[in-house]
């Protein structure tokens, strides 16, 4: 990526950064979207009698219709929540009534605690058994589906080391079997091609990691599963009408979208999903991603006594230093301007990661040149990580 697009992210001209993978910076158009909206139309979407009413819920559903074309949905089956964390919770609490004693829920231990902990604490609801599969070749995802397999959820990109999935044929397995899959697809959202529609019944992300505001997210589900659920909130807005105890909920997609929504955040959001299409969603893009990975791990590799755990063509870099504490060295990289992640990055059941005095994640995206990589190699390479206490 050029310099002209690097020049739209503000931050990077102070610091250099290298998380990513936590959250990704966010570009002028984005930046100025938040002031755009509070200084010319914050009213309530729900006060629709007005014109700046009416502004607002328009620009509610052209950014759920921007999001169905992005993940080959329908606007429809696209709900706005605060984030991924959110939108899982929410899922499971809506399928928790789906599920019966004894069901079996799958999840990948590469999984995410978002998408896991919801899932454990609905089984132990309902009396149903949680399978972990660690994705290998002796204990694949597909290997553990039996009779009682009524969900699996799994994250298209995971967020430490990069596995990824062949949805399409899982899915279809799915579909044959009556198996509701989860797709976590919050690393994947500016990396992958997500589709709702031949890969998943249920597709979960955040803004935040589209270069998009933070308190924005989205569930996604199929309209054929979604019809089954009742939603996990209820309050102003999902409410048509009430008369005593009796009440009557929105027939539209609104009806899971009880309260007020984060307005400006929904509209920096709409600005970030452009930003996506003009900048990022092409093969020019990802060629360069791939390039710049590759060429970290080649820069890595120089330095003395490293065990690197990830492959050249992740742009996600698992590794530590084997004479010293992942956390110190990250501790003194933060301290000198570059921003990098020790510990188990949420992934709390790859136990490896804790082994060994940590690791360290270097998460790249488009945003990141050469430059970036080699100040910190060249911060590394001088081993002066208590020289900040």
């Amino acid at each position: 990526m050029n310099e002209e697009f690097r020049n739209q992210f503000p931050i990077l001209k102070k610091i250099i950064y290298l998380d990513s993978a936590a959250l990704v910076q966010k570009p002028l158009s984005v930046i100025k979207a938040n002031e755009e909206y509070y200084s010319n139309f914050s009213v309530n979407s729900h006060s629709s009698d007005s014109l700046l009413g009416i502004k607002a819920l328009k620009n509610i559903e052209d950014t759920r219709e921007k999001v169905a074309n992005l993940i080959n949905g329908n606007s429809n089956e696209i709900i706005i929540t605060s984030g991924t964390t959110q939108s899982l919770n929410m899922v499971a609490l809506m399928l928790k009534r789906l599920l019966k004693e004894n069901d079996e829920i799958i999840l990948s231990t590469f999984n995410h605690s978002s998408n896991m902990v919801p899932w454990i604490e609905i089984a132990k609801e309902v009396n149903a058994k949680i399978i972990f599969s660690e994705e290998s070749e002796n204990d694949s995802i597909i290997n553990r589906i039996t009779k009682k397999t009524k969900l699996i959820a799994i994250s298209q990109v995971n967020n430490a080391l990069l596995k990824k999935k062949n949805l399409k044929s899982l899915y279809e397995i799915c579909k044959d079997k009556n198996i509701i899959l989860i797709n976590d697809a919050a690393q994947a959202v500016i990396s992958e091609k997500i589709d709702l529609k031949n890969e998943s019944d249920v597709v979960v992300f955040s803004s935040n990691k589209m270069f998009g505001p933070t308190g924005i997210g989205v569930l996604a589900v199929k309209k054929e599963l979604l019809v089954k659920l009742k939603p996990a909130y209820y309050g102003g807005g999902s409410t048509v009408s009430m008369n005593g105890e009796k009440w009557e909920s929105s027939k539209s997609i609104k009806a899971f979208e009880a309260g007020t929504p984060n307005l400006a955040g929904i509209y920096q959001f709409s600005k970030a999903i452009d930003f996506v299409q003009k900048y990022v969603l092409n093969d020019e893009s990802k060629k360069y991603l791939l390039n710049l990975s590759i060429y970290l791990h080649q820069q890595l590799k120089l330095l003395k006594d490293i065990e690197i755990i990830s492959q050249d063509s992740d742009f996600i870099a698992i590794f530590r230093l084997k004479k010293y504490p992942s956390q110190d060295v990250v501790s003194y990289l933060g301290h000198n301007n570059i921003y990098v992640r020790a510990g188990d990055f949420c992934v709390k059941n790859l136990k490896f990661l804790k082994e060994n005095n940590g690791y360290i994640r270097v998460s790249l995206t488009y945003y990141n040149n050469k430059n970036d990589i080699d100040n910190l190699i060249e911060k590394i390479q001088k081993e002066a990580f208590y020289e900040f206490l």
